[in-house]
């Protein structure tokens, strides 16, 4: 930043003759005592300024870019930029009213002030700077020189203040003035690559805020003219490329073509060539490429990409990161961490992810909103992952509020909202499958819904949307059996299989949940088609998961029931066998504390009761029973909807065999289960659901009881279910009526409790007893 030259100006008086001269040694050193002598030589020039000197204005500007360039060589000072901004206001009100000038210094003003912000974070700061750039580019004439250098720093001001929370109209506001910067600037001016890479900064914000195609498009062609039209060497032509790669990452992730992604990693690495490893600009340049080499990694799955990243995230941390450091880098390197835990299963890599998220929202409470929400969020996602890995509820309850508290710092109209609606969904539906409350699992539909809205067709961003939804609606249908929650949720898989890249983790998922989902939808039609294209599916899945992954479990787990259904049909040993074998694999990769291994010991018992069947062998049966137990016991500590499943299902079984000490133990289990469940729920419809989910049970129960003898037990477990119903109707009962009294309707109340005490009789008769089919195995679903 210099002062404005004039026509036919005098020679520069001596003291800032000197005073240049002293800012030169230091430009040539870089050392911090020589920038503190040139910084007192400025001052001095400023104290012996007269009121009236006609240089005043641009001795001032100039005094004040010396403080500025001081703090971005050696580190902020505020007090230097709080004298600089003195300086600067003292040089608009002597310029004496010409409009040129004032908006000369109003812009320089401004550049200090949005270094200000950087140093303290104040959103006052860029608030004032965006208006004077504002002013000083409306003060401009329209043929002057410097037009189109304000009317850049305007549009950059904006597009700052935009990514900490703008709004739509700022936006656009910062697209005009980069484009008339554009048209004002002559061909061959050396400008016109810096005010071209503004352009395509603005039109990448936009994209980000509208979600428009052709704004992407067109930031990639600009940043790509800026490229070729910087010469080589050049900061500013490191810089360029660094943003071209970022502006193809993007369009990575909106489309994924592979070409693109080719060109981004080149960019990146030329941006990191070209970039002094002393430059306080090499860290953003590292990151950049460890962020497309994760990009490529997850689409591909190549580890070598997934370490080398790592490797370039532990470089720009250091092996003990900085607690001064930067809260972004740690962010980065325990997204990698997370990543690599999900492909080779080592907790360490997980629990130190969680500590770098812990790290980076402690050092950027003081940032943005929108800067801190990610680091919030990321956070919650670690420890959603944990809760999956280890069962501690703890985990999970805090996952839930931290993507709450993202999720209210993020602005509604951001590009950033949607992913946040989708992190809180798969967190609430992750405790849902713990807990069973059926508000979890509606609140996430709706979350989930909502973020599909914005998505834009056949993108790989609209992929996991979709997918993501689906699982809820899967969720629900599991619980409601509404035939048109299944049907919208194979629509869903199949949108996000087909809209995902080839190949990819993430299109496994998607194939994964599709084939569970038809699987469930041939237990309404008795299609077997739907069976065996779910099997195909669920292979080709499995085809492109990882061995170490932490997501094949799951997929083992679910391919066995398809398998055990298929085997029911056919009658095919084969079947049944692979089933038994998928089954053994799931358990196999599933830690002792792993949140659903009691999902996937019930699913293996079933199978064996389902083989025992068939072949009557006394080992399927023995450990059958094991298995139940061990869901049981399991279950019953943590509520899960397993626990009843699985001792349902063990109960049915053991009627049919007549082996009733086993048939009671087991519905003494699915009592226990039912009563956990029943007092979880949070809601009357989600008591109301797991009340249906057992109909029948307490019956069964003291039936077996008797059958072995115990008339005493009998009556006990009968009471015990009806225990459950008759809380319920009495919890009804206590409402509060004394409202009524107070409008004059007493008749209401009168009704209300008539009405309450027919449910109560009403409820106090058991249905008949009647052994059925075994409950539906529970399965799961995967998100995103």
């Amino acid at each position: 930043m210099r002062g404005r030259p004039r026509d036919g100006e005098p020679l520069t008086p001596a003291a800032a003759a000197s005073a240049r001269a002293t800012l030169d040694k230091a430009r040539a050193s870089g050392h911090p005592a020589d920038w503190d002598r040139a910084a007192r030589a400025w001052s001095d020039v400023v104290e012996v300024l007269a009121d009236d000197d006609r240089d005043r204005s641009r001795l001032l500007s100039e005094a004040a870019g010396v403080l500025l360039e001081r703090c971005q060589t050696v580190g902020a000072h505020t007090a230097d930029l709080d004298t600089a901004c003195r300086w600067l206001l003292d040089a608009v009100a002597s310029a004496g009213g010409v409009p040129g000038e004032q908006a000369f210094y109003l812009s320089n003003l401004g550049v200090v002030l949005e270094e200000l912000h950087v140093a303290t974070a104040h959103p006052e700061a860029l608030a004032r700077a965006v208006e004077c750039h504002r002013r000083a580019a409306g003060l401009a004439e329209q043929d002057d020189r410097d037009l189109p250098r304000l009317l850049n720093n305007l549009s950059n001001a904006l597009i700052t203040a935009c990514s900490y929370g703008g709004n739509p109209g700022a936006v656009r506001e910062a697209l005009d003035a980069a484009r008339r910067s554009v048209r004002l600037t002559p061909n061959r001016s050396p400008d016109l690559p810096l005010y071209t890479n503004t352009m395509a900064n603005a039109l990448l914000q936009r994209h980000e805020f509208e979600s428009r195609p052709a704004d992407l498009n067109q930031a990639v062609t600009a940043y790509r003219t800026a490229v070729r039209a910087e010469p080589r060497g050049t900061d500013d032509h490191t810089l360029f490329l660094a943003n071209l790669a970022g502006a193809l990452r993007h369009r990575v992730v909106l489309v994924g073509r592979p070409r693109d992604l080719r060109q981004a990693l080149a960019a990146a690495q030329r941006a990191v060539r070209g970039t002094n490893a002393d430059s306080s600009a090499y860290p953003d340049r590292l990151a950049g490429y460890a962020d497309l080499l994760r990009e490529r990694y997850l689409r591909y799955g190549t580890s070598r990409d997934l370490e080398r990243a790592v490797a370039l995230y532990d470089r720009i941390t250091g092996p003990d990161p900085d607690p001064r450091g930067r809260p972004a880098d740690w962010n980065n390197l325990a997204n990698c961490l997370r990543d690599r835990y999900t492909a080779l299963g080592d907790r360490t890599d997980l629990d130190r992810s969680v500590t770098l998220c812990r790290k980076a929202v402690d050092g950027g409470s003081a940032e943005a909103p929108e800067l801190f929400a990610v680091h919030v969020g990321n956070l919650g996602i670690g420890l959603r992952l944990r809760y999956l890995t280890s069962g501690e509820v703890a985990d999970i309850e805090e996952s839930v509020t931290l993507l709450e508290q993202a999720l209210d710092l993020t602005d509604h109209h951001g590009p950033a909202y949607a992913r946040r609606l989708n992190n809180l969904g798969n967190a609430l539906l992750d405790r849902y499958a713990r807990q069973g409350e059926l508000a979890d699992l509606q609140r996430a539909i709706v979350l989930h819904s909502e973020a599909v809205g914005d998505a834009i067709d056949g993108t790989a961003e609209q992929s996991w949307r979709r997918g993501n939804l689906g699982v809820a609606l899967a969720s629900r249908y599991d619980i409601l059996r509404d035939a048109r929650d299944l049907d919208e949720s194979i629509s869903c898989f199949r949108d996000a299989a087909r809209s995902a890249p080839r190949h990819s983790r993430q299109r496994a998922l998607h194939l994964d949940n599709l084939a569970t989902a038809l699987r469930q939808r041939h237990e309404l039609t008795d299609d077997v088609g739907d069976l065996r294209r779910a099997s195909d599916a669920h292979r080709a899945s499995l085809l492109h998961t990882p061995r170490g992954s932490a997501e094949r479990a799951q997929r083992l787990s679910n391919h066995g029931i398809t398998l055990m259904r298929l085997a029911a049909l056919t009658a095919d040993p084969h079947d049944l066998g692979r089933a038994v074998r998928q089954l053994r694999r799931a358990l196999h990769h599933t830690g002792k504390r792993d949140p659903h291994r009691p999902r996937y010991e019930g699913n293996l018992a079933g199978a064996l009761m389902q083989r025992h069947a068939v072949t009557a062998d006394a080992a399927d049966l023995r450990e059958a029973v094991g298995r139940f137990r061990l869901t049981c016991a399991a279950g019953a500590d943590t509520a899960h909807p397993a626990a009843l499943h699985a001792a349902s299902d063990w109960s049915v079984w053991a009627v049919g065999r007549h082996a009733w000490a086993e048939a009671a133990e087991a519905g003494e289990h699915a009592l226990e289960a039912l009563e956990t469940l029943f007092r979880t729920q949070l809601t009357r419809h989600g008591k109301e659901i797991w009340l249906s989910e057992a109909q029948g049970l307490p019956a069964r129960v003291g039936y077996a009881h008797v059958r072995r003898g115990d008339a005493a037990r009998a009556v006990l477990a009968v009471e015990r279910g009806r225990a459950v119903l008759l809380t319920e109707a009495l919890r009804a009962a206590e409402l509060d009526l004394g409202r009524l009294s107070s409008v004059g309707r007493e008749d209401l109340g009168e009704r209300y409790r008539a009405a309450v005490e027919r449910m109560v009789s009403a409820r106090g008769r058991e249905p008949s007893f009647e052994v059925g089919v075994p409950l539906v195995s529970d399965t799961r679903f995967g998100a995103v």
